[in-house]
């Protein structure tokens, strides 16, 4: 009997575990930065900013749940120069409207990847929350010394009410969450010039009145607090690491604060490691937090993507790590709909960024069985570039596949067959210039650029 109920339960537990997993790039987009996801009921939206055509623009693309792509709007913002463009924070609201903050804008998007409202400010919006009284909430700052909170409409994105301003220098972090009392609880790191160590402290604003504030210094020497959020007994947890951002050896930590602002040590996970990042969090369907970060090992290894799991009573549940150099960057986790996890970042293709979207299980790995899945850009190689005369797809573990090469209209010029490891494609027919490519194949679908001379 023990042995029935043993092996029910190990199919269980494998069960829990299995989700559609992938990894996909998208090379129509270079020089991306500061990506952020969006979680539909059938599919995921990654959006942010890059180099489409030669011009840098917002893309917002629309992915399904196993990652092939749905559709891609582009959007050129006016008003800045290219480099004011990053996504700083995201929200979204009940009816899907999901919202950016970047650096003197907040922008409106419908469900369907268009602009609603683009309303350009003085303000820097570090994080944007939704809140059940119908209203955005959101961190902003006006320059290194001072911060403050907004009241925002979401119909048409202006400033309802601001609050007083918080002082100080070389403030940093600027996470929002909502306590259990109605409280916006704001966390800053203060004296932050990338060789020095900061001190933390949360800015608690009374049941959502934005002209007064109390201040609590968290008890944790030479830290700078990265996310705040509110555990379900009212406590606080934060991701963020010790001593000096610009050093190579520092401790990254996931630890809980009680309200007065004292660490619980026994409620705390720390990565010390040459170099380690805590960036962000998620709470997973059974209440325990995920954080999401980067991590170098050691001097002789690569930079890669960290998720750990930690339950409420402080033990460790499972840690993940996964990635080469190729993955530069994790900037953006979601739950998805099967209980797995949903990564945006970006990641190297020909020494530039393009985006990436990373779908795990819900013990954070790449396959129901934790095997290394290799990136799809690196399954296949597309040369020369330019192009003159014909082209090379080298395919490897792909059995079948189809090619097809568009122009920078979307209008399809040639179609072919995957043809095992070498497909060499005619180029003679197609006038010079620049071209899109799509390989498609039952496991996924790769796009890029090519130039045809």
């Amino acid at each position: 009997m023990k042995t029935i109920l043993c092996t029910l339960w190990l199919i269980l537990s494998v069960a829990k575990t299995n989700g559609q997993t992938f990894f996909k790039s998208f090379e129509g987009v270079i020089e991306a930065d500061q990506n952020k996801v969006f979680v539909q009921n059938d599919g995921f939206i990654i959006t942010g900013f890059g180099f489409i055509q030669d011009k840098y623009q917002l893309y917002v693309m629309k992915v399904n749940l196993t990652g092939e792509i749905v559709w891609t709007k582009y959007h050129e913002i006016t008003g800045y120069s290219g480099e004011n463009y990053r996504c700083y924070s995201s929200a979204i609201d009940p009816e899907g409207n999901m919202y950016l903050g970047l650096l003197y804008s907040l922008i409106k998007l419908t469900p369907e990847g268009e602009i609603a409202y683009h309303n350009i400010s003085e303000a820097t919006y570090f994080d944007l929350l939704w809140h059940e009284s119908g209203e955005l909430i959101a961190s902003a700052q006006w320059q290194p010394s001072s911060h403050r909170i907004f009241r925002i409409d979401p119909s048409n994105c202006t400033i309802i009410e601001q609050s007083t301003s918080i002082q100080g220098t070389n403030l940093i972090g600027t996470s929002l969450a909502i306590d259990d009392e109605n409280n916006i609880v704001l966390s800053l790191s203060e004296g932050f010039d990338y060789t020095a160590p900061a001190a933390s402290n949360l800015y608690v604003f009374q049941n959502l009145n934005l002209q007064s504030f109390d201040v609590i210094p968290l008890q944790y020497e030479e830290s700078v607090v990265h996310r705040t959020t509110i555990w379900s007994d009212g406590s606080y947890v934060a991701v963020g690491h010790e001593g000096q951002y610009a050093t190579t050896d520092n401790v990254s930590y996931l630890t809980r604060f009680q309200k007065d602002g004292s660490v619980s040590q026994e409620n705390a996970a720390t990565f010390p490691y040459r170099f380690a990042r805590l960036y962000k969090y998620v709470f997973n369907n059974q209440g325990n937090v995920v954080a999401l970060g980067e991590v170098q090992k050691n001097s002789e290894s690569n930079k890669q993507i960290l998720l750990h799991c930690m339950s409420n009573e402080g033990d460790s549940i499972w840690t993940t790590f996964y990635g080469t150099s190729d993955i530069t960057k994790p900037y953006d986790i979601r739950m998805a709909p099967d209980g797995g996890y949903v990564i945006a970042g970006t990641t190297d293709f020909n020494n530039t960024q393009v985006p990436c979207i990373i779908k795990t299980n819900s013990v954070g790995q790449l396959t129901p069985l934790g095997l290394e899945q290799k990136p799809v850009f690196e399954m296949v190689n597309v040369y020369p570039n330019p192009a003159n005369g014909i082209l090379t797809f080298e395919a490897h573990g792909i059995d079948a596949g189809t090619i097809i090469i568009s122009n920078v209209i979307g209008q399809k010029c040639l179609e072919t067959k995957l043809n095992g490891i070498k497909t060499i494609v005619p180029t003679g027919d197609l006038k010079p210039g620049l071209y899109i490519y799509l390989i498609r194949t039952d496991k996924f679908t790769k796009t890029g650029k090519i130039q045809v001379q």
